[in-house]
C-alpha cells in the first residue's frame, strides 16, 4: 500500500469516528428532557439559593464581607439565618442586616455620628442604637428590623446602660453615667413617647417582672464581696430583700440566675437559679478563679426557649491572672438538670451571645465568632 492511500485510510477513519461521536451526544442530550424543556430561567439555579435551602448541618456559612465602611462588631443573631453588626465610616457609622448563608448584606440604619453599640429587644423585633454625637451626648434611637425608626431621644451622658422591659418591650431602662461616675436612671416608654426619672440605688438594675427591678443593695461606706439582693417597684417605690450574700445575678423572664461563693468550699463557685418567688430550682458548683479583690465571673448566656445556661468554665480554681489553661464551654439543662460539655480549648474567656433556640452562638469581643452548637466547632464570622 502507498503512502498516499494510507493517510486517506487513516483521515476517513478519523472523520467516522467524529461522526459517531456527534451522534451520541445528540441522543444523550435528547434523553435528558427535564433539562432541555425547561425555561431558560429555570435551567441556572444559584447555588447560593440551592445552600439557603438545605438544611442547616449540611449549609455553608458565608463570612462577612462588609460592602462599606469598616467592621466594628457583631450585636447579636435575631434567628439561624441573620445576624446585626455594625460598620464604621469615615463619619458616622451603619447598622446591617446581614445573611449568614447567602453573604448578603442590607444597611437599616444609617447614622451620622460614630455609633457606641446597639442592642436587641428580648423578642429581637426592635433595636436600641447608641451613638455619640459628642463625648458628653447619648443619642439614642430605636428602629424595627426594616430600619423604620420608633423613637429617638438624646441624653447628656458619657456613658449609657440600657435594660429592656422582657414583659413590655415599649419599655427600656437607661442609666446614664457623668464624666465623674454619678449617674441618673431613666424609664423611656416608647409607647407614650415619654422618658421618666427613676430613684434607684443603684445603676445597674435587672426586670424582674413588668413593675419590679432588681440588684446588688452594695454599701459604699464598707464595701464587702457579698451584699443582699433586693427589688424595688418602680411605680410605687416598694423595696423588699430577695436574698443575702450575693455575688453577681442575672434576670430572665420568669428566672433569676444568683452567683455566690460555696459555703463550704471558697474555690467553688454556687450557681443557682430560682422562680420569681424565690423558690430554687437548680444548684450547681464550678472552679472559681480569684482576683485582687473580688472573683471573675467567666461569660455565660442563658436561652430562654430551651432552658439552658451556655457558660465558660475553668479547668480548676485559682488566680486568675495567672491561670493559662483555658476554658470549657458547658450546658446545663435546667429542664433535665444534666451538664453536658460542648467544647474544650477554649483560650480566653470572652462575650457569648446565641441565637433564640441556642444552635449557633456569637463569640469574641467583637463577637466576630461563630459556635456551631451541634457540630461542635467554632468558625471566623468575620476575618480582617
Amino acid at each position: 500500500m502507498s503512502k498516499m492511500m494510507k493517510e486517506r485510510l487513516e483521515w476517513r477513519e478519523l472523520l467516522l469516528t467524529f461522526f459517531l461521536l456527534t451522534i451520541s451526544l445528540f441522543l444523550l442530550s435528547g434523553c435528558s428532557d427535564n433539562t432541555v424543556n425547561l425555561p431558560e430561567k429555570e435551567k441556572i439555579i444559584p447555588p447560593k439559593k440551592v445552600i439557603v435551602e438545605k438544611k442547616q448541618s449540611d449549609s455553608i456559612i458565608y463570612p462577612i464581607s462588609v460592602p462599606d465602611g469598616e467592621f466594628f462588631q457583631l450585636v447579636g443573631l435575631i434567628d439561624n439565618q441573620s445576624a446585626i453588626y455594625i460598620a464604621n465610616l469615615q463619619e458616622g457609622s451603619k447598622v446591617f442586616k446581614y445573611d449568614l448563608y447567602s453573604g448578603k448584606s442590607n444597611v437599616i440604619h444609617e447614622s451620622q455620628h460614630p455609633i457606641v453599640n446597639c442592642h436587641l429587644s428580648p423578642s429581637r423585633s426592635k433595636i436600641v442604637i447608641h451613638a455619640a454625637p459628642s463625648t458628653y451626648e447619648g443619642a439614642i434611637t430605636v428602629i424595627d428590623l426594616s430600619g423604620m425608626e420608633i423613637w429617638k431621644y438624646s441624653i447628656p451622658s458619657v456613658e449609657l446602660a440600657f435594660e429592656w422591659n422582657p414583659y413590655n418591650e415599649d419599655e427600656i431602662l437607661v442609666s446614664s453615667f457623668n464624666e465623674d461616675w454619678t449617674y441618673k436612671l431613666f424609664l423611656l416608654d416608647m409607647k407614650g413617647k415619654h422618658i421618666q426619672d427613676i430613684d434607684s440605688p443603684q445603676p445597674f438594675v435587672k426586670w424582674l417582672n413588668k413593675d419590679e427591678i432588681g440588684y446588688i443593695k452594695w454599701d459604699e461606706d464598707n464595701p464587702e464581696l457579698f451584699a443582699p439582693l433586693a427589688s424595688k417597684n418602680i411605680r410605687t417605690g416598694d423595696e423588699r430583700i430577695l436574698l443575702e450574700h450575693v455575688f453577681q445575678f442575672s434576670a430572665y423572664k420568669d428566672r433569676l440566675l444568683t452567683i455566690t461563693s460555696n459555703d463550704s468550699d471558697d474555690s467553688m463557685a454556687d450557681y443557682s437559679f430560682f422562680d420569681m418567688q424565690m423558690n430554687k430550682l437548680h444548684s450547681f458548683q464550678v472552679p472559681q478563679l480569684t482576683r485582687f479583690s473580688d472573683w471573675l465571673i467567666p461569660y455565660y448566656e442563658f436561652v430562654e426557649s430551651e432552658k439552658r445556661l451556655f457558660m465558660f468554665v475553668p479547668f480548676r480554681s485559682g488566680d486568675a491572672d495567672s491561670y493559662q489553661e483555658g476554658f470549657q464551654l458547658m450546658s446545663f439543662d435546667l429542664e433535665k438538670g444534666k451538664q453536658e460539655k460542648i467544647l474544650d480549648g477554649i483560650e480566653k474567656n470572652e462575650p457569648i451571645s446565641c441565637s433564640p433556640d441556642g444552635e449557633l452562638c456569637l463569640l469574641g469581643n467583637q463577637l466576630e465568632n461563630l459556635i456551631l452548637m451541634k457540630e461542635k466547632k467554632i468558625i471566623d464570622l468575620y476575618k480582617e
